[in-house]
């Protein structure tokens, strides 16, 4: 049965593959120019020109050919990418001359331009090492853009001339010329190389040298196009927060060339949603919440944006919301002024978000969600992230994972990607920020397990990996390198059973065995209910359910929950306050196990402590960077060994000056769950589903919004307390009832 599902998803995938007939027959156009404009688009360029918008991007684009003075250079370093993107001098000048001939028809400017570019791409040699390839593909672009627009001015010599530095360049890309080293999941030939930057020359240069084009042509239709369709409809980015920045836009570079191009539309329409993503994600402080490996980011207060993603998005769709982000930072990178200059939709007013539903779930091969008590300030904020496909390079290892914000970051993502002498691949990385313990995630820790099967950091000659109890690497960590790898079962982390939402509740269910190792799990299932309280003193609350079950009892297994600052804890009640002054609170409340053991790791020496081990940031200069870096995490462990256990946690989000309601366990045969605030959360006990009658009761208060979560699809008939019945209808992947009633004893009975 599980094949059969494999082979059709996989045959579903190809045949929405073949059909993308637009791109299959598709030939860049004879006529000049075709590479972001056609010919009877320019009468209109020229009218947009003089927009005062249009004439501010020019001004910057002016300001950029001046050459930089020797404070500039003195603080740029040289070994990085950054001196060379930003666009000072000629590879700017050449540009501006080029528009000047395309639009003015100012012959001098187009010749200009001309000589000047190809003169920059004989001398243009940035070095094959990882990213100092980048510069080189800003090159070809730019050589493609000048050849197209000035491809008339240009002799058969020149052409030549520029065919050739256009190959060589190409050739100094990682990808390499012609394209060999190619994982269209992810890496740097998912960025700007390919799908801009070759792309963009190789339609320039179609007529002389067809052989570039048809190549990317092959490439996008049997690996790009469905693989970005399968993300694309999930919803969000596979990379996380950050490089869906460097990564997404690339895909809109390669969509928007195309386009212009006379190809249409290459992608699925859900593109245009991937984006909502980050607006779903933003925090009032101005930052999103983190996913994936995140750059340092700003500190509170600074905007975190993706101006170049959506500004073309924005654009390409006519999106309002997405217009509403670009606006709150309308400033494009250097290298994509040119872009902005054309394409910015100059009259889309942006629109904020407050008309879009507070949940929002993020399908296959995510099956995570987001909710949010409101858009403005002082919004609680709860991501409920399931991974049901691995895709490696800047993912993590957090299949069940969750992130809570008010007020500031309540239960978080620990460690850092880079900076402060961190890298991308060092220890810290590795064995610690990837990894499932610096997440809010379950551990189950075999002592004997191996993470380092391959022998990979043997070869390295260092630590790249360690014993952390977590989620295990698929092949020792690499990436899926096509479609198929990528739906395989070595790459599958779960599967999300059951989501819904409305205005009170917002559930979702994995089932993320596979995510572990299978020596050490038969079973790990986690259950997250987020509740809106509708409180401004106490607005939110999550309810977590985990069901664990190990091959061995004494593999011992932890509820992590990673803060900023020190816990407090009390029992089986632990106290984290917001980092800050404004005065966020998170209360959690254990439940189950019984009598678990309760406990904080972290502070000096010990912030990122991996079972015997810490493994700080390289040459760390400062005590803290913003609030994201973590140094303390509690650790829920039962205090008996056994193969199976159950986790029952509620996390209570307030003000500090608040004390959180006082929470009761609700517990009968094949039944847990929890009664607070007015609201009451049942699971099923075994994390399965209820398949008979069954009955819980709720303790004595004010009448409950109650929601029952796994029960079987089908028909059920609920008896209330006062003896009354209703039927109710339960639908397939949302597996629940919600209801309004009082306290005392309800039964149910699957019809």
């Amino acid at each position: 049965m599980k094949r059969l599902t494999l082979l059709a998803i996989i045959l579903a995938i190809c045949c929405n593959t073949f059909a993308q007939t637009n791109l299959v027959p598709f030939t860049p156009p004879t006529e000049h120019p075709r590479l972001l404009i056609r010919r009877n688009e320019i009468p209109a360029l020229r009218e947009r020109l003089k927009r005062p918008e249009a004439q501010a991007i020019l001004q910057r684009m002016k300001n950029l050919t001046k050459p930089m003075t020797d404070d500039e250079r003195k603080r740029y370093d040289w070994n990085t990418t950054s001196p060379y993107l930003k666009m000072r001098g000629v590879t700017t000048e050449a540009q501006l001359d080029a528009l000047d001939y395309l639009v003015n028809g100012n012959a001098e400017a187009g010749r200009k331009a001309a000589t000047c570019m190809l003169d920059t791409l004989k001398r243009t040699y940035f070095g094959r090492q990882n990213d100092l390839s980048r510069p080189c593909g800003v090159m070809v672009f730019l050589g493609g853009l000048v050849y197209d627009w000035c491809y008339d001015l240009l002799s058969d010599t020149q052409k030549k001339e520029y065919i050739e530095e256009i190959k060589r360049c190409s050739n100094l890309l990682e990808c390499g010329y012609p394209i060999k080293n190619v994982n269209p999941v992810n890496g740097h030939s998912c960025e700007y190389m390919i799908l801009k930057d070759m792309l963009g020359a190789s339609i320039a240069i179609y007529d002389e040298y067809p052989d570039m084009f048809l190549s990317i042509r092959k490439l996008l239709v049997d690996e790009f196009i469905p693989i970005r369709n399968y993300f694309y409809k999930g919803g969000m980015h596979h990379q996380g927060a950050n490089y869906v920045s460097g990564r997404f836009v690339s895909d809109l570079f390669c969509q928007l060339i195309l386009e212009k191009a006379g190809a249409g539309r290459i992608f699925d329409d859900s593109m245009q949603y991937l984006l909502y993503e980050h607006i779903y994600r933003r925090r009032d402080d101005g930052l999103v919440l983190k996913s994936g490996d995140c750059y340092n980011t700003p500190l509170p207060g600074e905007l975190q944006t993706d101006p170049n993603s959506m500004m073309l998005a924005s654009s390409m769709y006519k999106d309002p919301y997405l217009a509403y982000e670009f606006q709150l930072n309308p400033k494009v990178s250097d290298q994509y002024l040119i872009f902005d200059l054309l394409f910015r939709d100059f009259d889309l007013q942006g629109k904020t978000p407050d008309d879009l539903p507070l949940v929002k779930y993020f399908d296959t091969p995510y099956g995570s969600m987001i909710a949010r008590t409101g858009w403005g300030q002082d919004a609680a904020i709860a991501e409920m992230r399931m991974i049901e496909q691995y895709t490696g390079n800047h993912q993590h290892h957090e299949a069940g994972s969750f992130y809570l914000f008010y007020k500031g970051p309540l239960a978080i993502d620990s460690g850092f990607y880079q900076g402060l002498g961190g890298h991308y691949g060092d220890a810290h990385n590795y064995c610690y920020h990837k990894r499932t313990i610096a997440h809010n995630a379950l551990l189950v820790y075999d002592p004997d397990e191996v993470f380092d099967e391959n022998g990979q950091q043997e070869k390295a000659g260092k630590e790249l990996y360690r014993n952390d109890g977590g989620q295990r690497f698929p092949k020792y960590g690499r990436s899926p390198k096509n479609y198929k790898m990528l739906l395989s079962d070595e790459y599958t982390y779960g599967k999300t059973l059951s989501h819904w939402s409305n205005d009170d509740f917002a559930f979702v269910k994995c089932d993320i065995t596979k995510a572990y190792n299978p020596a050490k799990v038969n079973d790990v299932k986690r259950s997250m209910v987020f509740v809106n309280l509708h409180d401004s003193k106490q607005p939110a609350a999550m309810v977590v359910y985990d069901h664990v079950v190990s091959t061995n009892k004494d593999f011992r297994k932890y509820f992590l929950l990673h803060t900023s600052d020190e816990p407090q804890i009390q029992g089986n009640v632990s106290t984290i306050l917001a980092p800050g002054t404004r005065g966020g609170m998170l209360t959690c409340t254990t439940l189950l196990p019984e009598k678990a053991e309760v406990a904080s790791v972290g502070g000096p020496g010990k912030e990122f402590w991996v079972f015997g081990k810490n493994y700080p940031m390289v040459n760390k200069k400062t005590e803290v960077i913003g609030d994201e870096e973590g140094r303390w995490r509690i650790e829920v462990c039962p205090s008996k060994s056994s193969e199976e256990d159950c986790f029952l946690n509620v996390l209570q989000i307030s003000n500090s000056d608040v004390h959180p309601e006082h929470v009761r366990h609700v517990s009968s045969a094949g039944v847990e769950g929890v009664a607070f605030n007015g609201k009451a959360v049942l699971f099923c006990q075994h994390g399965g589903f209820h398949t008979d009658n069954f009955s819980f009761k709720l303790p004595t208060g004010n009448a409950y919004k109650i929601l029952v979560t796994d029960l079987k699809a089908g028909k059920w008939q609920v008896t209330f307390p006062n003896g009354k019945k209703a039927e109710k209808e339960v639908g397939e992947s949302e597996n629940q009832i919600m209801m309004e009633g009082p306290a005392g004893k309800y039964t149910m009975r699957r019809l």
